[in-house]
Order: structure tokens, then sequence, then C-alpha cells
């Protein structure tokens, strides 16, 4: 890991916030249309994907400082990453498949399967990073239509994070790649769901 600088570890906290900041618009939508179960799932899965993410970023700060060298601050962030990607998509899709009147937003939506594979934590990413982002089109279309293209560009840089990790030799230019791919995963997160938070408050708006 000699191949981690100061300003790279300044860097891996920027996506670490645009993803809290996304998170944060996305359950200000969700709060009035998902029961305090589902609410509770989901912000949890946020959290832990935050917490996760700065802990990582922690290490890295204390490595490069030659403070100390503790591993479980980086290696707890694959485990986390996995079961709560695997959190947010089954509370959201769980909203999008009620059809109560009190869901008026999300009326009718279909769900969205999941499906499983071999590599256990990779592969709960993938299919919980997958079903949330599918789930997050679907709100798109239902309020902002501008806001999908967001979801797919972040999806797609989250995509190639999976493929990254997979097959990551610790160079230097693999750890800018990936710290820049998942910079614009999370600002396109965060536009998107900021997108479809202004396009209800305006809603909102208008019919008072």
């Amino acid at each position: 890991m000699d191949k981690i600088s100061v300003p790279m570890a300044m860097v891996d906290l920027v996506p670490v916030i645009l993803f809290f900041v996304a998170t944060l618009f996305q359950m200000k939508v969700f709060y009035p249309r998902m029961t305090p179960g589902q609410y509770a799932m989901y912000s949890t899965g946020a959290i832990m994907l935050f917490i996760g993410g700065i802990l990582k970023v922690v290490w890295k700060f204390l490595y490069v400082l030659s403070v100390c060298d503790y591993e479980l601050l980086s290696e707890q962030f694959f485990p986390m990453q996995g079961f709560a990607f695997v959190l947010l998509a089954i509370s959201l899709i769980s909203t999008l498949s009620r059809k109560d009147k009190k869901n008026t937003l999300f009326e009718a939506a279909p769900a969205v399967p999941l499906v499983t594979t071999h590599i256990p934590f990779l592969i709960m990413t993938f299919f919980g990073t997958t079903a949330w982002h599918i789930a997050l089109l679907r709100v798109g279309f239902l309020t902002k239509k501008k806001s999908m293209i967001f979801f797919i560009l972040s999806y797609a840089a989250s995509m190639a994070q999976v493929v990254l990790a997979s097959k990551f030799d610790d160079s230097p230019s693999m750890h800018w790649t990936a710290e820049f791919t998942n910079i614009l995963a999370q600002s396109s997160l965060v536009t998107g769901s900021y997108l479809v938070m202004k396009h209800l408050k305006e809603t909102s708006v208008s019919e008072n």
C-alpha cells in the first residue's frame, strides 16, 4: 500500500461525502412515502455506507501519516458495502411495490427481481447496486425524467468500480482511476437525487 498518498486519501473523502449528500436528498423524498420499517432499512443502509467509507478514509490517513496500519478499518468496507446496498435495494423496491393510497408517487410501480451468484460481497454489491439503481430509475421516471440520465451514469460508474475492484493491482494508476470513477458515480447520484427532490418540492408548492 506504499502507493497511497495524502492527496489520494483526501480525494477518497469526496465520493463518500457526495454519496451521503445524495442519500440525504433521497431520504427527504422517501420519508413521507415509506413505512417506518422501510425508511429505517433505507437510512440504515445509507448510514452503513457512509460510516464504512469514512472508516476507510481514516485508515488511509493513518497509514500515509505513519500513525498506524490498522487494516480492519479498510477491510470492513467491502462487507458493509454489500449488506448496505442490499438494504437500500430491498427497502426501495418494497416501497415501489406498495399499492396503497398513501403511496401516490410510486403507485403501481413493479418490483425489481434480485439475482444471486457465487462471490459473496462483490456479488451483493453488484446486485444490490443494480436493483437500487433500477428502483431509482423508476423514481426518476415517475418524477423528473431528466434525473434518469444521472442515475444511469451513476450506475455505469458504480459497475466500473466493481470491475476495478475485481482486478485491483494496487498500482497508483489503479488507485487514481478508482478514486475518480467513484467521484463520477457519486456526483451523478447527487445530481439525480437533487433533481427528484427539487421537482417534488416545486410540484408541492404549485399544488398549494
